[in-house]
């Protein structure tokens, strides 16, 4: 602001050095929700697991489901991962949100059966354990009536 608007409209701006521009760039953290999900997406990267859900097909509320992961290394050998975790979030309605540990068949083979309580969008949160490392996917997919 020129000085004189600066004296006639802000209180005290007389004999005072008076700066209304822009800075210039501030120090801020590091996003650092951004940082840790880049972090995590190159290290599953780098595992190169391959990971199949069965069972999300065809699903009605009110009606048993099955449910079979199976987790591949980049080879295609199955990877002997100590466990798998299938959070099923329900969009905008969290009441029916459940979290189900799965249990293991065959070495990177786990299964697991829920129903759903209503029908809608949901998700489907994957995340799998081997010793430090880990795996986390999400899987859009709709239940019917």
């Amino acid at each position: 602001l020129p000085d004189w608007v600066a004296q006639r409209l802000l209180p005290h701006a007389a004999h005072k050095s008076l700066h209304t521009g822009f800075p210039g760039p501030t120090p801020h953290d590091q996003n650092k929700l951004y940082e840790q999900q880049q972090q995590r997406i190159e290290a599953q990267r780098r595992l190169g697991w391959q990971i199949r859900l069965e069972g999300l097909e065809h699903l009605h509320h009110g009606v048993s489901t099955k449910f079979i992961l199976s987790v591949t290394d980049a080879k295609g050998d199955m990877v002997h991962a100590d466990s798998a975790t299938l959070g099923l979030w329900r969009i905008a309605d969290p009441r029916g949100d459940h979290q189900i540990d799965l249990a293991i068949s065959s070495p990177g083979v786990f299964h697991a059966t829920t129903t759903f309580p209503d029908a809608g969008r949901w998700i489907a949160e994957i995340y799998v354990k081997r010793g430090k490392d880990t795996y986390l996917t999400q899987r859009p997919f709709i239940v019917a009536e």
